[in-house]
């Protein structure tokens, strides 16, 4: 059954908006026991300083 969705959705076509936003880099850093998300303290999109003190 799960196939079978898989099948059928995947060829839906889908439609995708154009957008001129900034894209912010986002970075993964990982050891043998925990990952980090690391996003930037302040971007022209959000001040995390702000959000997270």
């Amino acid at each position: 059954m799960y196939t079978l969705l898989v099948s059928v959705f995947s060829i839906i076509p889908t439609a995708k908006e154009k957008t001129t936003e900034e894209k912010i880099a986002i970075y993964i850093l990982s050891n043998e026991v925990h990952t980090d998300i690391v996003v930037p303290v302040n971007s022209t999109e959000i001040n995390c300083a702000i959000i997270i003190p």
